[in-house]
Formats: C-alpha cells, structure tokens, sequence
C-alpha cells in the first residue's frame, strides 16, 4: 500500500532521496525484480520507526514501494537488527575438496577459498561451491583454476601462476597451498 504525503503516519519524509543503483532495490511486490537503475526514490519514516522507500520525488498515488537489497545505511541495519529479521552471516569450515573424474578429463578444476573479510590475518579456507555462493559479505572469496595436467612439470607451472594471481585477494594463500601438484594424479 502506497503512503501519500499527508498520511498521519509520516513522521520524516525526504523527497527526492536519490536515484537507483545497479540491483540496490527490488519491488516490494515481487522480491524477484530489481528496479531499473537511475529511478528517482523518496524516503519516508513512520512514526514507528519504519523507513518506507518509494518510487518518485514525493509520495504520489501511482508510487511503488522498494525494499533495498544493497548499500544499506547504518540506521537501517539498525531497524532491520531491532525488529529481529536480523540477517544472519553464516560460517564456513574448511573442507577439502577433491577433483572427480571429469574433472581429471577437463584437465583442471575449480577450487573455491574465502577468508573472514574483517580480517587479512584470518586463515584462508577452501569450500565447496555451494558454500562459496552461499557466503554474504563477511567473507572475501577467490576462485583458483587449478591444473590437473597430466605432465607435472607444466601442472606446476599452471598452478603457480594461478596462486600468484589469487595472492592479489590473499597474500598468505601460501600458508594454505604449498603442493602444486596435488592431486597430479587420478587414483
């Protein structure tokens, strides 16, 4: 339902708060849809302490509510924590994740690693990939293309110069990969 600007629930309301970012709102209406960038928003707090997003500069009878999926503010991390709908991070262990036998067939595979975002000293982990996808910004993750090739000569090669690159993301992914020929061989 649409909030019009003399509604007596409007404690706040700031017209013409911005305009959309790339996948910053989705429509309160279907949470599926993202809305379109460069659309101009409102901003409306209610007497109780709801932040209310809608479509245009000021409330108008044709406005759609949004619901902000990215670049949340402080205050509304806040309400969203106070009304206890509070997102939980989850926390990931370190799996060791093998190659199969297609993999051995591609040459390489994929290995997914994520480290606590809030700290460059906490420890690197692999996961799996359902784990990697599943990690919110309380993780930074890195992907590594690892070579399963066949002559262990050019397999190390490969695999330092991917180690290399995801040293940009992790300086201390040595601490967690030192063998580059692991898994050199399907048993």
């Amino acid at each position: 339902m649409v909030i019009l600007e003399n509604d007596l629930i409007i404690e706040q309301l700031e017209p013409s708060s911005g305009f959309t970012e790339y996948e910053e709102f989705v429509y309160a209406y279907n949470k599926s849809i993202y809305v379109p960038t460069g659309i101009e928003y409102h901003k409306i707090i209610t007497k109780t302490k709801r932040l209310v997003y809608q479509t245009g500069n000021r409330p108008q009878q044709h406005s759609q509510e949004l619901i902000r999926v990215k670049n949340i503010s402080a205050f509304e991390g806040y309400l969203e924590a106070k009304s206890h709908n509070a997102k939980r991070s989850k926390y990931f262990k370190n799996t060791m994740v093998k190659p199969k036998k297609e993999d051995y067939k591609k040459g390489f595979f994929i290995r997914h690693f994520m480290q606590l975002a809030s700290d460059d000293k906490a420890p690197v982990i692999e996961v799996r990939k359902s784990s990697y996808e599943q990690a919110d910004g309380l993780y930074a993750k890195v992907k590594i293309k690892w070579s399963l090739n066949k002559d262990e000569i050019k397999q190390e090669e490969l695999n330092i110069h991917n180690i290399m690159e995801a040293e940009k993301t992790f300086p201390q992914i040595r601490m967690k990969i030192y063998n580059f020929v692991e898994f050199g061989k399907e048993s």
